[in-house]
C-alpha cells in the first residue's frame, strides 16, 4: 500500500471502500462478529455467516481499483471490525458498533451507528457517512489525509500524526479532542461543552459554536492559529510567545507582539456560568474573532 490509500464510508449504506492509486492486486479482509468467529476472504469473494446472534452479510469486489464491503445487519447488535491487510500487516481497521434493537414493526435498524473506531497507520481516511455516530467516533491516522464530516454524535477524538485534517461539520453533543503533529487542521465544530486541540507543527482554522458555559483551549506549537466564535458569552485569553496576537471582540481589536497576552469579557461580566476559551501559541501568529 501507498500513502494514497485511503478508507471511505458512504451514506446511505455502510460500504467500506480501500483505494490505492497503484492499483490493488490482492487484499485480504478480515471480518470479526462476536467475541470469537472470524471469517477470512480475499476480494471477489461473497461470506455470509450467521452465528445466531449476529448476523453479517459481506459481499466484495473489485471495479476501477477500489475494493467495496457493504455490512448489513439483521439484528441491529453487532459488532464487526473491517481491516485491510497486505501479507501479514494490518494497515486500516474499521470497529463499527450498530444501533440498538431493530424496529419491531418494520425489522429495519436504526438510522446511523453507535459508535465508530478507525485505525490508519499507512493511509489516509475520508468519513462520508452514515452522519449520525449515537455515542463515540474515534479516528487516529499515522499518515495521510483525514477528512470527516457531516458528523453528528457525542464525543469526537481525532488524533493525526502527519498529514492535514479537514472536519467539514461536526456537532458534537459533549467533548471534541483534537491532536495533530505535522499537518494543517480545518474544523467547523458546534454544540460542545469542552474542546481540547494541541497542534505541534502547521496551521489550524477552526470555526465554533460552542454550547453555553463550554470550555475550550487550543494550543499551537508553530505555526497560525486561527480562530472564529458564534454566540459566545464569557472570558477569552490569547497567548502568544514568539508572534503577533489579535482579537477581535465587541468594542475595538486588541492586539499583543511577542510574549504578550489578552484577556477579556465577551457579553455581560456578571453572566451565570459564563464560557472560557484560551488560545496559547509558541511560535506563530494568534487570530481570534467572536461573531454575534
Amino acid at each position: 500500500m501507498t500513502r494514497s490509500d485511503s478508507i471511505t464510508f458512504i451514506e446511505p449504506i455502510r460500504k467500506f471502500t480501500f483505494e490505492s492509486k497503484n492499483g490493488i492486486v490482492a487484499v485480504d479482509l478480515q471480518v470479526t462478529t462476536g467475541a470469537t468467529t472470524t471469517t477470512t476472504t480475499t476480494v471477489a469473494h461473497t461470506i455470509s455467516k450467521n452465528d445466531g446472534d449476529n448476523d453479517i452479510v459481506v459481499s466484495a469486489g473489485v471495479e476501477k481499483e477500489t475494493l467495496a464491503v457493504r455490512v448489513t445487519s439483521a439484528t441491529g447488535r453487532n459488532r464487526g471490525w473491517l481491516s485491510a491487510f497486505t501479507g501479514n500487516q494490518p494497515r486500516v481497521q474499521v470497529h463499527v458498533t450498530l444501533p440498538g434493537a431493530p424496529d419491531a414493526a418494520t425489522g429495519a435498524d436504526p438510522p446511523g451507528l453507535h459508535s465508530v473506531d478507525i485505525a490508519s497507520d499507512c493511509g489516509g481516511v475520508k468519513w462520508h457517512g452514515p452522519a449520525a455516530v449515537r455515542d463515540r467516533f474515534r479516528c487516529g491516522v499515522a499518515m495521510g489525509e483525514t477528512r470527516i464530516g457531516p458528523l453528528a454524535t457525542r464525543v469526537l477524538e481525532l488524533t493525526a500524526d502527519k498529514g492535514s485534517v479537514v472536519i467539514e461539520d461536526a456537532r458534537v453533543a459533549e467533548s471534541v479532542a483534537l491532536t495533530a503533529s505535522m499537518g494543517d487542521v480545518v474544523a467547523r465544530l458546534s454544540g460542545f461543552a469542552a474542546l481540547k486541540a494541541t497542534l505541534s507543527m502547521g496551521a489550524l482554522k477552526a470555526d465554533l459554536a460552542p454550547a453555553p458555559a463550554s470550555r475550550s483551549e487550543l494550543i499551537n506549537s508553530m505555526g497560525e492559529l486561527s480562530v472564529t466564535v458564534a454566540k459566545f458569552l464569557g472570558r477569552f485569553e490569547a497567548n502568544v510567545s514568539m508572534g503577533d496576537a489579535s482579537v477581535y471582540a465587541p468594542g475595538g481589536i486588541r492586539r499583543t507582539a511577542n510574549a504578550g497576552s489578552l484577556s477579556g469579557f465577551v457579553g455581560d461580566e456578571n453572566a451565570k456560568d459564563p464560557a472560557f476559551i484560551s488560545l496559547k501559541n509558541s511560535m506563530g501568529s494568534v487570530k481570534l474573532e467572536f461573531l454575534d
